[in-house]
Formats: C-alpha cells, structure tokens, sequence
C-alpha cells in the first residue's frame, strides 16, 4: 500500500470515528448466514443482536483478508497471539471441568 493511499485509509477513519452522525458500537460477537446472492453478518453485544449488514460474497471475502492482515500484524507488532471466540470457549469449558465447585464465567 502505498503512503499517499494509508494517509487517505487513516484520514477516512478519524473522520468516520469524530462524526457526530455515524453510529458507533461495540460488539463482542456475531453470527453469520450467507444466501445465493450475499452474506449476512449480524453483530452483536453480549448475545444481543445489535446490527445486521448484508454484503456481496467479494466484499465479505475481501473483508476477511483484510481482516486477517490486521489481526497478523497486531499479533506480530504486540508478540501474543489473539484467541478467537471458540478458542475460548473451549479453554473456558476445559477449566471448567477442572474446578468443579468453584465459580466459573458464563
């Protein structure tokens, strides 16, 4: 990517972060579905759902390279490894079956 293009990218996302009109959300979660035409991804917020975004099979694909670049590069910047959501999960259940009787997450 060259510099003149991240400069722009950067100077998109400030704008999109300080407006006033775009909302902003936090999300912990989703689930997805996909039909002969597009993808649905529905975002959610502690098991709620809170947003729906339908997208074209190119964009969700693209989507995911780009967000697979950005989670490498923060894993190689910070040196840690992020655990994905079923990574989790299944440590969480693991533990659990080692502290039977303490308190646990849910």
């Amino acid at each position: 990517m060259e510099e003149n293009e991240l400069a722009n990218l950067l100077a998109q996302v400030n704008a999109a972060m300080e407006s006033e009109t775009i909302p902003k959300i936090y999300v912990n979660g989703f689930i997805n579905s996909y039909g002969p035409a597009d993808v649905v991804l529905v975002l959610q917020q502690n098991g709620k759902s809170m947003v729906v975004v339908n997208m074209s099979y190119t964009t969700a694909k693209t989507l995911v390279e780009k967000f697979s670049a950005l989670i490498k590069g923060f894993e190689q910047t910070t040196e840690h490894e992020i655990m994905s959501i079923d990574t989790v999960k299944a440590k969480i259940e693991t533990q659990k079956g080692k502290d039977k009787g303490n308190a646990s997450l849910q």
